[in-house]
């Protein structure tokens, strides 16, 4: 009988009769503390984890609107392809500069073995008019560091989550003394009536970083010419980074004066 039987068994056989264990369960997992994997997968670790992830969000959309080079860089590639590379524009004036055209630029031959490529010669150029302009990333640090981490959706998945959460902390908290599967020794109750009002609190403190750092996405995009709406971050960073990469390799190889007779 279930009277008689113990050990294992009389354990399943409780536990299957305990309402609702599946979210009894995760809401103690959410409302542990403890350190490492159990913290990791605390309602408090996913909201510094998800936090985290804003704070570095943040941090390299403030280093690119505080960035004076790179615009200056970017004006001055744009003078340079108008000048050189007419025929490229139709003989209009150009009117901006997308960064991801700025990849293309080491495609683009010349007949000058010193420069042999477009992103060569502007190597040269700067050199020789905006020396300043050289490393120009080094003030990207912040930036770059983060390039590769970032990810919108996995920031926008996280705050998703915390909104599960806490929706499923609400609906354990509703459960009243009368129902038939409140115990008077379950804990439960008493801790969620402690801990929902801080839960609620960091959802929403997340919310609004999130909403913040949105503001602060779109005055990138804005500063650099992107369309807001659909501008992707990530994808942006790691556009600088290659950049970054070609630059430099192109520094290292150009002598530090501009040739005659380069097309």
């Amino acid at each position: 009988s279930t009277q008689s039987t113990w050990g294992p068994e009389r354990f399943m056989y409780e536990l299957a009769h305990i309402p609702n264990v599946r979210q009894r369960v995760h809401c103690w997992q959410l409302l542990s503390g403890g350190e490492g994997e159990a913290y990791e997968h605390s309602l408090a670790g996913r909201a510094a984890a998800c936090k985290g992830l804003i704070r570095e969000l943040a941090a390299a959309c403030e280093c690119l609107l505080s960035a004076g080079r790179l615009p200056l860089l970017m004006h001055l590639i744009l003078r340079v392809v108008q000048t050189i590379l007419p025929q490229e524009t139709e003989g209009r004036p150009l009117r901006g500069l997308r960064l991801g055209t700025l990849p293309r630029l080491s495609g683009v031959r010349t007949n000058d073995p010193t420069v042999p490529t477009l992103l060569h010669f502007l190597v040269c150029w700067v050199h020789r008019t905006q020396p300043g302009l050289l490393a120009w990333d080094e003030e990207l640090r912040t930036a770059l560091a983060a390039s590769g981490r970032i990810s919108i959706e996995a920031l926008d998945a996280a705050i998703a989550e915390l909104h599960r959460d806490v929706a499923m902390l609400e609906h354990a908290a509703l459960q009243k003394p009368g129902d038939s599967s409140c115990n008077p020794m379950d804990r439960l109750p008493a801790v969620l009536a402690n801990s929902l009002p801080v839960a609620t609190c960091t959802l929403s403190d997340a919310v609004q970083l999130r909403s913040r750092v949105q503001g602060l996405l779109e005055r990138v995009a804005l500063a650099f010419g992107e369309d807001a709406p659909t501008f992707d971050i990530a994808a942006f960073l790691s556009g600088i980074a290659d950049f970054a990469r070609s630059w430099r390799q192109a520094v290292a190889e150009t002598p530090p004066h501009l040739p005659s007779g380069t097309a």
